[in-house]
């Protein structure tokens, strides 16, 4: 067999020499002249060819490798409906880039993060999380290790990114250091009600069995609480109501409202001035003995210190929970929960007034106009200005889409304008809730952009309760003055150690010297004075420098001053997103339909 094959094959071959031969001889002879021309194109030719081959190696793909922490999904999990042309792949070729993530579990992140640095075996990007409030990880750090690059020195290769930073000052002063470098891309937030994702709820309908209104100051607040505990307004004739449900630290969130927190502060807002509370005598009194009078007159569930908040769920069930402070999910939840109940109404209420007329707030992101998340380039990237491109990205308008939305004909289609979300996300088939189904379609790991509301109204902002709370009830009241908490601001290395040191043993003697005055083993008028100089001799003044010169320097970075860039969100697109119930459709602001 091998044999006859042979032959056919000579026979074939010695077939196509004849046949060449006898077309030779019937083409048309060439000149000398011809063959000159003939030799220039060959050589052309082979010119381009070189030039092609040169120009293929040139253009071979990139290696870009980016360290993320992993949620339940990974990226291949998609590919069951999400073509991969579409989305990572249409990256790729954007770019001529080849995307290679390296993403380890949530839970492992920090650990797996600290060992990938102090083996400095980096790859290209790096994401990282609550880098603002956690001196765990610290990108300054970073930058004086050499470890990540300052992104000014490819300012040219993010345009967009870098015009939401000279267009913001607080953004500025948060992605900067001291000397001027720019140290991550971040997630900015646009518009305050993106940041008011949680805050104070009431039973809206034993509010009416007693003829109360909504509460407007703190005295109107407690008067209903005590209401709510003595009056039995579920009429099962036991004594079992919970008026306000939560655990300790829900407990101190109820002292922030009085204008000061446990420990420090700031006043007139994120451009004001840092204060230690204990020092500031008028109200971190007012701010013990509110504690204490939830505490101590059970307007809280008594075991608020260790408290499972499952039984909260199952409280609201049995119909007993008659206040609480929690995220919008859980008022949908809630709502949704006692769909079939006749009368039951979670509802948002403003942070209550105090004696001064204002209303105080401990919105962090409010001050700081970003997330906590952000990423870095580091110095191991062979194309920064490539990861740059890349990153900056997601900053426009199609790169945005892609990342927050998705697919546009798998995960969102766009009406009118507006990227609406699809039944996989919204009502996915394999029965997912909407923040898996993002997280299983939609996003690129490690890379960021900006916040979008349009998310929330669709997957948040559904219910008349929770579209209330966000854009009307704890947005309208806000001011930045008033709100208190520390921005975002980071100390040297030898200052944060020694801060780090003080407060060790200050935030301990705190939380014992709180609780004590909480259950009213210390009085707050008589035991203060010993506080406060305890507090002093566990380095309180000296952490309180420390941390003013933080802010204070923040403050100036950018040479320009502090100021509030959020503003407020302008909807036109409420009729594309149908309410799932109308149950307190009529306490809801009519332009919310």
């Amino acid at each position: 067999m091998r044999k006859r094959n042979l032959i056919k094959i000579a026979a074939f071959v010695i077939m196509a020499i004849l046949l060449v031969s006898v077309t030779s001889c019937g083409q048309k002879s060439t000149t000398s002249e011809d063959e000159g021309a003939k030799s220039d194109k060959i050589a052309d030719k082979e010119q381009k060819k070189d030039k092609k081959t040169e120009k293929e190696e040139v253009e071979e793909p990139i290696e870009m490798s980016i360290w993320a922490p992993a949620g339940r999904f990974t990226p291949e999990d998609r590919l069951d409906k999400v073509d991969y042309d579409k989305d990572f792949g249409f990256l790729e070729d954007k770019f001529n880039i080849k995307l290679k993530f390296v993403q380890v579990p949530s839970e492992q992140a920090r650990d797996q993060i600290g060992i990938m640095l102090a083996t400095n075996d980096l790859t290209d990007m790096i994401h990282i999380t609550s880098s603002y409030d956690t001196f765990l990880v610290r990108p300054d750090q970073l930058l004086a290790d050499g470890q990540i690059i300052d992104l000014k020195s490819i300012e040219e290769s993010i345009p967009n990114f870098m015009k939401i930073v000279n267009e913001n000052p607080v953004i500025m002063k948060n992605v900067m250091n001291d000397n001027g470098n720019i140290l991550y891309f971040g997630v900015p937030i646009f518009e305050q009600e993106i940041a008011m994702s949680g805050g104070l709820m009431i039973r809206k309908d034993w509010l009416d069995k007693f003829d109360l209104d909504l509460p407007q100051s703190l005295e109107e607040f407690i008067q209903a609480l005590r209401i709510f505990r003595d009056e039995d307004p579920n009429e099962n004739g036991e004594n079992d109501e919970v008026p306000f449900c939560g655990n300790e630290g829900s407990l101190q969130v109820i002292g922030n409202l009085t204008g000061v927190q446990e420990t420090f502060s700031m006043v007139g807002g994120a451009g004001g001035d840092v204060v230690f509370g204990p020092f500031e005598e008028e109200a971190y009194k007012k701010r013990l003995k509110l504690i204490a009078q939830f505490a101590q007159e059970k307007l809280i569930n008594e075991n608020y210190y260790n408290f499972d908040f499952d039984m909260r769920d199952t409280w609201i069930a049995e119909d007993k929970v008659g206040a609480s402070l929690t995220g919008l999910g859980n008022l949908d939840k809630w709502n949704a929960l006692m769909a079939d109940h006749e009368t039951f109404l979670m509802w948002p209420i403003d942070n209550p007034r105090q004696e001064d007329g204002n209303r105080y707030f401990d919105r962090t992101s409010m001050s700081k106009g970003m997330e906590d998340n952000v990423t870095v380039i580091t110095t191991s990237a062979k194309h920064p200005e490539k990861c740059g491109e890349f990153l900056d990205y997601f900053y426009t308008d199609e790169g945005h889409n892609l990342k927050t939305f998705g697919v546009e004909g798998i995960t969102y289609n766009m009406e009118d304008g507006f990227p609406k979300f699809t039944e996989l996300i919204t009502d996915n088939p394999d029965d997912l809730g909407v923040g898996d189904a993002r997280g299983k379609y939609i996003g690129i790991p490690g890379t960021v952009t900006h916040e979008d509301l349009r998310v929330w109204a669709q997957l948040s902002l559904t219910t008349p309760g929770s579209r209330q709370a966000s854009m009307r009830t704890w947005t309208d009241t806000f001011t930045s003055d008033t709100n208190t908490p520390i921005p975002p601001a980071m100390m040297t290395e030898e200052a944060a150690d020694e801060y780090s040191d003080i407060m060790a043993d200050l935030q301990t003697y705190i939380l014992e010297s709180v609780a004590k005055f909480t259950t009213g083993d210390w009085d707050v008028d008589a035991d203060y004075d010993q506080f406060v100089e305890t507090c002093k001799t566990h380095g309180a003044e000296r952490a309180l420098e420390l941390l003013d010169e933080a802010v204070k320097a923040w403050q100036a970075r950018g040479d320009v001053p502090y100021e509030f860039t959020l503003g407020r969100a302008n909807i036109d697109y409420w009729d594309k997103i149908p309410l799932k119930t109308e149950k307190g459709i009529e306490c809801m602001d009519p332009s919310l339909k």
